[in-house]
């Protein structure tokens, strides 16, 4: 789990240079939607973990 975070951030980075420094989106449409599915994974698993870990956090403080 460790590893999974700083892999989707790069891969967040990835897209914004990519989107910011070169016509590939417009070029190619089909790689902006795919590239909006990824932020959309990545941003579905974030609030996952989050849930995970709040969930934790109260089971521990209610013993």
């Amino acid at each position: 789990m460790r590893l999974r975070q700083p892999i989707e951030l790069a891969v967040l980075a990835g897209l914004l240079v990519v989107q910011q420094a070169t016509t590939l989106f417009s070029t190619y449409p089909i790689l902006e939607y795919a590239g909006l599915v990824v932020v959309f994974a990545v941003m579905v698993d974030a609030v996952r973990c989050t849930r995970r870990r709040w969930a934790r956090i109260r089971d521990s403080a209610t013993g």
